[in-house]
């Protein structure tokens, strides 16, 4: 029985502290974020939202935004992003597939989006998670290697013995 209340109390002021539990209280609003997040790529509306909250749609967005801190819209934008986000970082589903895949009907639309929110492109996010490759200069037999791969830069020493030029004068020591 201490347990109990103990739990109710702790709940009680995680609402205090969390507009979004508080949200979670509420049936409709509660009914509305379950199905965003759920399934975040249908093509939801205010309405659509406010039907399945059980609501009309300027009281749903007035209880929405007084509840959870946003409007519906941009709580399911952010949801969607996020997922993209996810998808990127995995790096296993194409880039022009990612769209389609949160709910965008224009590849166009989700890239001015996800930048709008997340300050970078898709593209150089996915980019940015990649591991750095560090590049190695190319070496031949001889131990010597150019500043780049096919540049007519000198050579340098990089190990070995005294070398000879064609014309036969001597590199090294």
């Amino acid at each position: 029985m201490v347990f109990v209340l103990a739990l109710r109390t702790a709940l009680e002021r995680l609402t205090e502290l969390s507009p979004a539990l508080q949200a979670l209280r509420h049936p409709g609003i509660s009914a509305s974020l379950v199905a965003i997040y759920r399934d975040y790529a249908r093509p939801w509306t205010v309405e659509t939202l406010a039907r399945e909250a059980g609501m009309s749609r300027s009281v749903f967005s007035e209880t929405f935004r007084a509840l959870v801190g946003d409007t519906p819209a941009h709580h399911l934008t952010v949801r969607r992003l996020q997922q993209a986000r996810a998808l990127l970082s995995d790096g296993s589903v194409a880039l022009s597939d990612i769209p389609a895949r949160v709910g965008y009907h224009s590849n166009v639309g989700f890239h001015l989006a996800f930048r709008r929110e997340f300050d970078t492109t898709p593209g150089a996010y996915r980019q940015a998670l990649r591991p750095a490759r560090s590049p190695r200069p190319r070496t031949k037999g001889n131990g010597l290697s150019r500043v780049r791969a096919g540049a007519r830069a000198p050579l340098r020493r990089v190990a070995g013995p005294t070398l000879r030029t064609p014309a036969g004068g001597a590199i090294g020591r």
